[in-house]
């Protein structure tokens, strides 16, 4: 962004940026990255209390366990055995919540499941220079194996 800013007082200077209301227009871009990249770090360098998670896989574990109890009442006579499938499909689907949930606290990580940042930033170098009429425009970056990094 730095490069971009002094490329665009380049511009200015040469008289290619046509008019004051264009400069500020393309200096606001740039402030806008600015906003956008501080934004983004302060959310990656922000750190998830490890209590928290803990505390979450606990919760969700007690849960797991406690749920066949819940369910003896229920299915109270000939469909008590139904309990323990039931019990280990609701375990299933917590316990994965919780993998997921611990899998996502760090967007920023660059693994498959986080923010495809390197193919936002292709994207947004594209459209940068497709505005200052650039005619060799790199490639927007595609899924590899159904992951967009």
């Amino acid at each position: 962004m730095r490069t971009q800013s002094r490329r665009i007082e380049e511009l200015a200077k040469q008289g290619l940026v046509s008019g004051l209301a264009a400069h500020l227009k393309l200096r606001d871009g740039i402030q806008a990255f600015y906003d956008q990249q501080g934004m983004c770090e302060r959310i990656r360098n922000t750190p998830l209390v490890p209590h928290y998670t803990l505390t979450a896989t606990i919760f969700v574990w007690l849960y797991i366990v406690l749920v066949p109890f819940s369910l003896l009442d229920a299915l109270a006579g000939e469909a008590i055995w139904a309990s323990i499938p039931i019990a280990a499909l609701v375990g299933w689907v917590f316990d994965t919540m919780d993998q997921i949930g611990k899998k996502t606290e760090n967007p920023f990580s660059n693994s498959p499941m986080d923010v495809p940042m390197s193919s936002m930033c292709r994207n947004m170098e594209i459209e940068i220079r497709d505005l200052l009429n650039e005619t060799d425009l790199p490639k927007p970056l595609t899924a590899v194996k159904g992951v967009l990094m």
